[in-house]
């Protein structure tokens, strides 16, 4: 097993001693009615459907098509909805002498009742605009296709992660090595060669996935699973350390965080790398020298996002006997050459989330809810250049990122807590 360097990027506080060892609101405007047909001999029909919604405006009715003497009925124009919105009725057809009326058009469709969830929630996963999910406290599970809905779960265990698949085949893992697919609509468990608490899950495919549970230091150690379309076994592991998070871009590149010791010792925080063939980890915040029981550096990676030809992004804590800092990890996705340095936020906040939908467009978050020596731990951005704090008070309390574009980006969190950025601000959405 081969072994990356990494660049350390400070969010908060002074950390001199700590190095590497080697190494958006769319609007969518309200679709037009369908125009009504013409009579004829044999009776109009109606005319086109009305145009498809867009936030919750309304489509216009389509008319249907006036009947001649005798002739079949014409048919109203079908209203579709938006994602809120209501599609207007089609009007059905007027008779003339001998006519049956017209068949009014069907009604688009409107978000029911917004589910009430007060779970905490610990994951959430994007596969587009329209098909995003989100997981919880006590099997919770949950999906955005315009309007939010409950999923029936088979576990009340608390699931840490989810990860899906265009097409509706997902996965989502936690507690107790808890397990669960989803396929056809409905999530099933599944086995797993482990009966630890299970931290992150992604997959390359729905027959290429990846799981990497909690771990422990008291023998256990901590692996990363892999299922192949049919069963899952597993793929590495390690004899002591703990996994918090997985991702990947492609079959052959996938990275899983977490925190542990390097070869010499020292208290680290690790990421490993698959290539397709092989696991390579590596190690940041691990000053030389350092123990734990010496009250050394004690440090952790707790997410990790790969950005599709780009890199690898990773957050948590570095924490030393005089001083705790949050902070960004960042490395070349297969070379595993330190990226120049960043500039750092002179603030301390912990991190618990990260999300890039590029290198210049990165998202990071904590899960506190109070001020940190003074500093809201609120969601950071990343253009490129430089790192900036919200200033949204909704935005506390964050425990996991996900999206599918720079003005498509959920938060999830405590107490059942969604947020939506829209590419200018946060919104909490039912």
């Amino acid at each position: 097993m081969g072994m990356t360097s990494w660049a350390l990027l400070v969010v908060g506080g002074t950390l001199s001693a700590c190095g590497g060892d080697g190494v958006a609101l769319q609007v969518v405007l309200p679709g037009d009615g369908g125009v009504g047909g013409d009579a004829s001999d044999d009776g109009g029909i109606g005319g086109a459907s009305a145009g498809t919604n867009g936030g919750s405006g309304a489509g216009e009715s389509g008319s249907g098509g006036v009947s001649a003497a005798g002739g079949a009925p014409g048919s109203g124009g079908a209203g579709t909805g938006g994602a809120n919105g209501a599609g207007g009725s089609g009007s059905g057809g007027v008779s003339a002498a001998g006519g049956a009326p017209g068949s009014g058009g069907a009604a688009g469709g409107e978000c029911p009742t917004s589910p009430v969830v007060t779970a905490d929630l610990h994951g959430v996963y994007s596969v587009g605009a329209l098909d995003v999910w989100a997981v919880g406290v006590a099997g919770t599970i949950l999906h955005y296709d315009g309007c939010w809905h409950v999923e029936t779960s088979p576990t009340t265990a608390v699931l840490q992660a989810v990860w899906a698949a265009p097409g509706g085949v997902a996965w989502a893992v936690g507690a107790g090595g808890t397990t669960i697919r989803r396929d056809s609509g409905v999530w099933a468990i599944v086995a797993v060669p482990t009966i630890q608490g299970l931290s992150g899950v992604w997959g390359a495919s729905a027959t290429d996935v990846w799981a990497a549970t909690s771990g422990d230091f008291t023998g256990g150690g901590a692996d990363i699973l892999h299922w192949n379309g049919a069963a899952w076994s597993v793929s590495f592991h390690r004899t002591a350390g703990a996994f918090a998070s997985v991702s990947g871009t492609t079959a052959n590149d996938v990275s899983v965080v977490g925190n542990g010791n390097s070869p010499n010792g020292d208290y680290a925080s690790l990421i490993l790398h698959w290539d397709g063939t092989a696991w390579t980890e590596g190690y940041t915040c691990n000053p030389d020298g350092s123990r734990l029981a010496a009250g050394g550096f004690v440090s952790y990676l707790t997410d990790v996002w790969s950005v599709a030809g780009g890199s690898v992004w990773a957050v948590g804590l570095c924490y030393s006997p005089t001083n705790a800092v949050g902070f960004v990890a960042r490395a070349g996705v297969s070379q595993g050459i330190p990226a120049p340095g960043l500039a750092p936020l002179l603030q301390f906040r912990y991190l618990d989330a990260v999300w890039a939908s590029a290198d210049t467009n990165v998202w990071a978050a904590s899960s506190g809810t109070g001020p940190l020596h003074g500093v809201a731990p609120t969601v950071l951005h990343f253009d490129g250049t430089n790192w900036t704090a919200s200033s949204d008070p909704t935005t506390m309390g964050i425990t996991d990122l996900g999206g599918s574009g720079a003005a498509d980006v959920w938060a999830v969190g405590f107490a059942g807590k969604r947020l939506h950025f829209d590419g200018t601000a946060w919104t909490l959405t039912p």
